[in-house]
């Protein structure tokens, strides 16, 4: 599945999930345990999420984004 910018801040926007997106630079599929604490973006080719496993601030790509659970 695809998602636009705006579905995925819908879905994280306050709330926990995982999120599952391919490497740009490989072909290796990553998982992240996160959220958006607040609306701090309007629209992006990347979404910035609050890692909650790893306690950091992380970048995904849109495009490379395959599925949010």
């Amino acid at each position: 599945m695809t998602y636009t910018f705006n579905e995925i801040k819908a879905l994280l926007l306050k709330q926990k999930r995982t999120v599952t997106f391919k490497s740009l630079t490989s072909d290796k599929i990553h998982e992240v345990y996160c959220t958006v604490n607040r609306d701090m973006q309007s629209g992006s080719d990347k979404i910035i999420v609050w890692n909650i496993i790893e306690d950091c601030w992380n970048d995904i790509e849109v495009t490379s984004v395959t599925d949010i659970s």
